[in-house]
């Protein structure tokens, strides 16, 4: 069983402590760059990882109206996309 001793959000700095020699760590490709990055990669392809992502905004709260466009062409997009892989 691995030992966790350091939980981070932040994927610059969690490849930092990585290519350090500090440990390992998922992350995601978008967080990766094989030219620059000093660390061995492992495609994990079984089992599919999946993340949840929340759209969250305050009702009692001023919204510009840029973000609430964004809002609604976010919820238009994702509505009809629930088998869209990304």
């Amino acid at each position: 069983m691995p030992r966790l001793v350091c939980e981070m959000d932040e994927p610059a700095a969690i490849g930092s402590l990585v290519s350090a020699g500090v440990g390992v760590a998922f992350l995601p490709p978008q967080n990766v760059d094989p030219k620059q990055d000093a660390f061995d990669l492992l495609e994990i392809t079984e089992p599919v990882c999946t993340r949840t992502l929340h759209l969250a905004w305050m009702d009692n709260r001023f919204l510009s109206k840029a973000a609430r466009a964004f809002r609604e062409y976010t919820i238009d997009y994702f509505a009809g996309e629930a088998g869209r892989k990304f």
